[in-house]
């Protein structure tokens, strides 16, 4: 049995320290199917309790929600104007994207609305982002039910790094 107590207080640690909400941690972490967090957010609470910690807690569809492990590099490309980012986790299954499944991004435009690819510890993620300049907040935003959205404060940006705007259309080539 997860005791809740104990990860409210865990929850309370990574708030302090990254900004994210305490209840969707916290939820997170008691296993609810409703509160899975992006796979970067999981590898965040990784590096803060501990992955026996975090990986004890999680049941075997949980770990199924991610790719945890990349079977082999990916051969992500890169140039001066354009990246590719890897999902590593369902949170875009109402969009028919898969884990797995890669990205253009343009990393010239990195204004804070609409999909964008960000970076959190080093693993890069997908999500719709939108800037709530009266709350001085960001919010986040998927296309999974399970993955609730959330408000990142501002105050915790230098947590993030923008990569840049997913690139669903383009008229123009992307060329690596």
């Amino acid at each position: 049995m997860r005791d809740a107590n104990k990860n409210a207080e865990l929850a309370k640690i990574i708030r302090k320290n990254y900004g994210l909400p305490e209840d969707m941690i916290a939820c997170f972490l008691q296993g609810y199917e409703d509160s899975r967090v992006p796979f970067p957010i999981l590898r965040l609470i990784c590096k803060e309790l501990g992955e026996d910690y975090v990986f004890e807690t999680l049941s075997e569809s949980d770990k199924a929600e991610y790719l945890l492990e990349l079977d082999e590099a990916p051969g992500l490309r890169t140039n001066e104007r354009y990246t590719e980012v890897i999902l590593r986790d369902k949170s875009f299954d109402n969009y028919d994207y898969q884990k797995g499944d890669i990205f253009p991004v343009d990393k010239t435009k990195k204004e804070l609305d609409g999909l964008m690819a960000v970076e959190i510890e080093g693993e890069a993620m997908i999500v719709w982002l939108e800037d709530y300049t009266e709350l001085n907040a960001i919010r986040f935003e998927f296309a999974n039910k399970n993955y609730p959205s959330f408000y990142w404060p501002k105050i915790y940006m230098n947590k993030i790094k923008v990569i840049g705007t997913v690139v669903l259309y383009t008229e123009d080539a992307i060329v690596f």
